[in-house]
C-alpha cells in the first residue's frame, strides 16, 4: 500500500537531514576542535570567491577589461605555454624587462588544459581570499578567541584595497597580499622556516618589494629575531637592487623606465634623494602630503585606525607608501589599483596587533566588561561603512567599469569572431584582452601608435565605444586611422553597428564616404 505524499516527504526530509549531519560531523572530526569556526571561515572565503569571481568575470566578459593591463599579462602567460617564455608584443619584447615577476610562469600550464583569460582572473580571486587564513591564524592568536579571528578575517574580505586589486584586470603582485600575510604569521608564531619560504616567494612578486621584505626584516630583528631579520633585511634590498638595475635592464636591453615616474626629483637614484633631502619643500609643491592624508584616510579608516597603535607595522609600510606618493603616476596615489598590494598585509597585521594592545590597556585599567567589546563594535561598524562606501562590487566612476554594457554588444562579439586566430591585430585597449592570444598584438591608444599598422593583417575598432579613444584620441583620429589603412592595403571585412573588422589584401574598397560615416557615428555617440 502507497503511503500518503506528506508521510514519504517527511521520511526523505528525515534522511536528507540525518546525512547532512553524518557529513557535518565527518567534517569536524577532521578539522579537530572549534570546528565552527573553521566551517565560519570556509564559508566566507568560498563567499569571497563566489562574490567577487561572478563580478571579475562580468567585467571581462562585456569588455571592461583592458589591453593595460590583462591582455598584456595574458599574453605574456600565453606565450610561455606554448614554448615562448615571458614573450610579448607590446610595450617591451620580454615581460621581465618590464616586471620581474618569474612567477607568472607557473600559470601556463593550465594554458595546456585550455587557453583562456579566466584562468588567471579565478587564480587573482582565489589567492586573495585565502589571504583571509593567517588573518584568522594571526588575530585568533593575538586576541586569544576564534571570534576576534573570524572577525579580522571578515574585516580583511571586505577591505575595500583587497576587493580593487582583485578588480582590476590581473597582476601577479596580488599574490604578494597573501605571501605577506602568510610571512608574519608564521614569524609570530616562530616557524622561521616557512616564513622564509613565503618571503622568498614574495620576492619573486615584483622587483620593488624587496624594500618592503627589508623593512619587515628590521621590524622582526628589533623584535629579538635578530638573525633573522637581519638576513631578510639585507636580502630585501640586494634582491631590488639587483632586479631594479641588473635584471630588468638585461632582458629589456635597455634601463627600466620605473625610473621615469620620479624625473621630478632628478636623472638618477642619487640626485632623487638629495633633492629629497635637499629640497624638501618640492615635496609641498608636488602636493604629497595632501596624497599622504588622502590615501592615509583610505588604508586606515575601514580598520577603525588601529594600526596608528602598532609602530612596527607602521614603519614596514614606510617604503611602498615612499614610493608610491612620490611617483607622478596618479594611480599610485590611491587604493583603486594594484600599487598598494605590499600595503594591505601590514595595515591587517597592524590592526590586529593594535587591538591587541588596545584590549590589554582596557583589562590593565579594569574596564566593564562592555567597554572592552566597544572597540570591536567600533570596527565592525566602521569596516561595514568602508566597505560599503568604497565598494569594489559597484561602479562608482573612480575606476574603470565593471557592469556597464556596450549599445553594440552583440555586433561586437561577432566582430570579434571574424578576426582570424593566427593574425597580427591592431586594436583598441578595451577589446585587447579579448585579442591577445596571438604572436602579436598592438594597441591603439597614441598617435604614434599608427606606425604599428605596417606590421599586422587585421584591424578591430568599434567606433562606438568611445572608451576606445582615450584621452588623447578623437573621432576625427580613428578617421584618419581608417584612411591611412585604406592606403596600406585594408578592405572592409566586416561592418555593422559600429564594429568594424579590416583586412591587409582582402574585403571591400575603404571609401571617403565609409569614413564620414564613421566619424560621424562616433560623434553622435559621444554627443549622446
Amino acid at each position: 500500500m502507497s503511503q500518503p505524499p506528506e508521510v514519504v516527504i517527511a521520511v526523505i526530509r528525515d534522511r536528507v537531514l540525518s546525512g547532512a549531519e553524518r557529513v557535518l560531523e565527518r567534517i569536524c572530526d577532521s578539522l579537530g576542535k572549534r570546528c565552527w569556526a573553521k566551517l565560519a571561515l570556509t564559508t566566507l572565503v568560498l563567499a569571497y570567491v563566489v562574490g567577487f569571481g561572478w563580478m571579475v568575470f562580468q567585467r571581462h566578459y562585456h569588455f571592461n577589461s583592458a589591453g593595460f593591463d590583462l591582455g598584456l599579462q595574458e599574453q605574456v602567460v600565453w606565450s610561455t605555454s606554448r614554448g615562448r617564455p615571458f614573450q610579448i608584443s607590446f610595450e617591451t619584447g620580454n615581460y621581465l624587462g618590464d616586471h620581474f615577476q618569474p612567477l607568472m610562469a607557473l600559470l601556463s600550464p593550465l594554458y595546456w588544459l585550455r587557453p583562456s583569460v579566466y584562468w588567471m582572473l579565478a587564480f587573482q580571486t582565489v589567492v586573495l581570499a585565502l589571504g583571509a587564513i593567517p588573518v584568522f591564524r594571526l588575530s585568533r592568536r593575538h586576541l586569544g578567541s576564534h571570534l576576534a579571528g573570524l572577525v579580522f578575517a571578515a574585516v580583511y574580505l571586505i577591505y575595500p584595497a583587497v576587493g580593487y586589486i582583485n578588480r582590476f584586470d590581473f597582476h601577479w603582485e596580488s599574490t604578494i597580499v597573501p605571501l605577506l600575510l602568510s610571512a608574519a604569521d608564521f614569524v609570530d608564531a616562530g616557524r622561521l622556516r616557512w616564513a622564509s619560504v613565503f618571503l622568498a616567494l614574495t620576492l619573486l612578486g615584483k622587483e620593488e618589494i624587496g624594500l618592503t621584505v627589508a623593512a619587515f626584516g628590521v621590524v622582526v630583528a628589533l623584535r629579538g629575531r635578530r638573525r633573522f631579520g637581519a638576513l631578510w633585511a639585507i636580502s630585501g634590498v640586494l634582491f631590488s637592487l639587483i632586479a631594479l638595475f641588473v635584471l630588468i635592464p638585461a632582458f629589456r636591453a635597455g634601463a627600466s623606465d620605473t625610473l621615469g615616474r620620479y624625473a621630478w626629483l632628478g636623472s638618477t637614484p642619487g640626485e632623487m634623494v638629495a633633492t629629497l633631502v635637499t629640497k624638501p619643500a618640492v615635496l609641498v609643491e608636488r602636493q604629497v602630503p595632501s596624497r599622504a592624508l588622502s590615501l592615509g584616510f583610505q588604508l586606515l579608516a575601514p580598520v577603525a585606525f588601529l594600526l596608528l597603535l602598532s609602530a612596527g607595522e607602521l614603519f614596514i609600510l614606510l617604503p611602498s607608501l615612499g614610493y608610491n606618493l612620490l611617483s607622478s603616476f596618479s594611480p599610485q596615489h590611491t587604493i583603486y589599483y594594484q600599487y598598494v598590494a605590499p600595503t594591505v598585509p601590514f595595515v591587517l597585521v597592524g590592526a590586529i596587533r593594535g587591538m591587541g594592545t588596545l584590549q590589554r590597556l582596557l583589562r590593565s585599567a579594569n574596564a566593564p566588561r562592555y567597554i572592552t567589546w566597544m572597540p570591536w563594535g567600533g570596527l565592525v561598524v566602521v569596516a561595514l561603512v568602508a566597505g560599503f562606501r568604497w565598494s569594489p562590487l559597484r561602479d562608482t566612476g573612480r575606476v574603470p567599469p565593471a557592469w556597464s554594457r556596450l549599445p553594440n554588444e552583440g555586433a561586437v562579439r561577432t566582430a570579434l569572431a571574424q578576426v582570424p586566430a593566427e593574425a597580427a591585430v591592431f586594436t583598441t585597449n578595451p577589446y585587447a584582452p579579448h585579442l591577445s592570444q596571438r604572436d602579436i598584438l598592438r594597441v591603439f591608444v597614441y598617435h604614434e601608435d599608427l606606425q604599428c599598422l605596417s606590421e599586422v593583417d587585421a584591424v578591430f575598432l568599434n567606433v562606438r565605444d568611445q572608451r576606445s579613444l582615450g584621452s588623447e584620441l578623437s573621432c576625427d583620429d580613428y578617421g584618419h586611422f581608417v584612411e591611412v589603412a585604406a592606403t596600406d592595403g585594408f578592405g572592409v571585412t566586416f561592418r555593422s553597428h559600429g564594429a568594424l573588422v579590416l583586412r591587409r589584401g582582402t574585403g571591400d574598397a575603404i571609401t571617403p564616404d565609409l569614413v564620414d560615416q564613421l566619424v560621424r557615428r562616433c560623434e553622435a555617440t559621444r554627443s549622446g
